[in-house]
């Protein structure tokens, strides 16, 4: 009875562990929505202390790890924010599979454990590389994104200046197109979060896939645009989706003039973002806007981002 017994409790027990590995396998390179506000524990059990509290319908990056408690209830680690990794309950949550992932455009390219040129260097990829992207960016001191990603069972941070965000392992991407006249780029989801930039009617910066609400109930998107990384009003900007490349959906603005300025507004008087060159092309952005005296400018975009040209000295095709 007793070997029974034993039997039978082992049994259970190698169940529950490839319960655990099985959830871990399937949901690699995945996130977890909350279904309410949950909190997240410094370990696998409602015994364990509370780190922080994730808001209804948050996004947690999974980091591929699962444990079963007591009960028999299984947890996720999940990174709460960038300072915090603990553990939140499967039975308030639920897991999604990530379908963003982060290309290599760079010859060889550090993976790094924390995003930083100083960050200790876990792995080199290599130009066309994909990687999972875990729902999560970082701006060094120097205002560049860095991407965190998961590859061949590492997680780590890869410079957005060698890589480029791919929905689905296709070339689309999502921006958030600028609906108001002037529009602040700020330090957070906050009319009281610090200007980083002014964006104008037209701009098209890059959606970061992050997305919070304020005290006031309305959305902020999170996006890179020239000024850095930061947070654009849903009442003055719209998602939409883009195309990285340069086939019959993304149009072409081919440089006719000797040197051309591309500027953050479409005006003689708008800031300098770079120079293009007689027969450069930039992708256009299917937008457009006409000066004070009668000349349309083309929003395009660059290795620079978003900008705009004059229709004098370049044209659509």
């Amino acid at each position: 009875m007793k070997r029974t017994i034993n039997t039978i409790a082992l049994l259970m027990a190698l169940l529950m562990l490839a319960m655990v590995f099985s959830q871990a396998a399937l949901a690699e390179g995945s996130y977890v929505k909350t279904a309410g506000n949950v909190n997240v524990r410094s370990g696998a059990g409602t015994e364990y202390r509370v780190l922080g509290t994730a808001a209804k319908n948050s996004e947690l990056t999974y980091l591929d790890e699962a444990k079963t408690d007591k009960n028999g209830v299984v947890w996720y680690r999940v990174r709460l924010n960038a300072r915090t990794v603990g553990w939140i309950c499967s039975k308030y949550c639920a897991m999604y599979a990530c379908d963003t992932t982060v290309e290599v455009t760079g010859g060889e390219v550090y993976l790094r454990r924390t995003p930083s040129l100083n960050g200790t260097v876990l792995a080199t990829k290599k130009q066309g590389d994909k990687l999972t992207y875990l729902n999560e960016t970082s701006t060094d001191n120097r205002g560049v994104t860095w991407y965190y990603v998961s590859a061949d069972g590492k997680t780590g941070w890869i410079s957005s200046k060698y890589a480029k965000l791919t929905n689905g392992g296709s070339d689309e991407y999502k921006v958030a197109e600028i609906t108001g006249d002037q529009v602040y780029l700020r330090g957070s989801a906050s009319l009281n979060g610090r200007i980083l930039d002014t964006l104008y009617k037209g701009s098209t910066p890059l959606y970061l896939n992050e997305s919070k609400q304020d005290s006031r109930g309305v959305t902020w998107y999170y996006v890179r645009a020239n000024g850095g990384a930061g947070w654009v009003s849903s009442k003055y900007a719209k998602l939409r989706s883009a195309s990285a490349n340069t086939g019959a959906d993304s149009r072409q603005v081919v440089i006719t003039g000797r040197q051309v300025y591309m500027r953050r507004e479409p005006s003689l008087s708008g800031k300098t973002m770079e120079v293009l060159y007689k027969g450069e092309t930039a992708i256009y952005l299917e937008q457009s806007s006409v000066d004070s005296r009668g000349v349309t400018w083309y929003n395009v975009r660059t290795d620079s981002g978003a900008g705009w040209v004059s229709s004098k000295y370049a044209t659509v095709k």
